[in-house]
């Protein structure tokens, strides 16, 4: 999830036959790991993502200053 929004998936695949599980598919150390490495991974976009925009208000309001300056 990122800003409460899902934007992707994470699937893990066996390379042998496991026996069934009476707690789903992963053992808890399993869905541990893989919903550690899942708020990670958000974690990294939504840092990316804010720093896209704090580039953006930057170089907008560095346009701005420009154009009072010129204006004045």
């Amino acid at each position: 999830m990122v800003s409460g929004q899902k934007r992707g998936t994470i699937e893990v695949f066996y390379l042998e036959p496991r026996p069934p599980f009476d707690e789903g598919p992963f053992q808890k150390e399993e869905r541990d790991l893989i919903d550690g490495i899942a708020r990670t991974l958000s974690l990294a976009v939504e840092r990316h993502l804010a720093m896209d925009k704090l580039k953006k208000a930057k170089a907008d309001a560095e346009s701005a200053s420009k154009a009072k300056s010129q204006f004045l």
